[in-house]
């Protein structure tokens, strides 16, 4: 999506001996997402306030993030794709916290059914993401912890009655519980 920006940014930091060529194309690959991920966020901040739900898009972003980045699952094909599902995800998840009240009951059984999941079958790798066996490890312990994380804070917000991280939580958990699914369904998943 914004590869001739971060080429030109690496062509710049080169020529100006910031980086050696031979970094070149890291540091261009390191822009490009770098880049991408702000404008994601800048998006997802857009769409809280126009929602008038700025707190639960961050929080959904700060709870989902990390627990994706090791559970893994479906990955876009592209980067612009990526933008594209993450903003109709988050579009999506603050239409259902705005216009629904799922209710503690709901948010517990969306919360357990996610959990389990996301603790049987992450981490899920991608052709766009193989992981080698080591990473397979270190990946299953790392999510396993996170989620261990993210479950006390759902029972924590139940038992205060901060309903409405309950259903970030909850909403946060579903969302990468699809994302594994459609990854092992995807079938282009693999190890290196």
């Amino acid at each position: 999506m914004f590869y001739r920006l971060s080429c030109k940014i690496t062509g710049y930091m080169t020529d100006n001996k910031i980086i050696i060529s031979d970094d070149e194309a890291i540091c261009q690959y390191g822009i490009q997402q770098l880049l991408t991920m702000l404008v994601n966020l800048i998006c997802t901040i857009i769409l809280g306030v126009l929602y008038e739900r700025l707190f639960e898009s961050i929080l959904i972003v700060a709870l989902y993030i990390p627990l994706r980045s090791y559970a893994g699952g479906f990955h876009a094909k592209t980067s612009f794709r990526c933008f594209v599902y993450s903003l109709v995800m988050m579009f999506l998840l603050l239409s259902v916290i705005k216009f629904f009240k799922l209710g503690n009951t709901i948010c517990f059984i969306i919360c357990i059914m996610s959990g389990i999941i996301i603790f049987l079958v992450s981490p899920v790798p991608d052709k766009n993401k193989p992981l080698e066996k080591i990473e397979y490890k270190v990946f299953k312990r790392r999510s396993r912890q996170i989620l261990a994380i993210e479950v006390l804070l759902f029972v924590v917000s139940i038992l205060t009655k901060w309903n409405t991280i309950a259903e970030c939580v909850s909403l946060s958990l579903g969302l990468v519980a699809v994302m594994l699914v459609m990854g092992r369904k995807n079938k282009g998943s693999g190890f290196i």
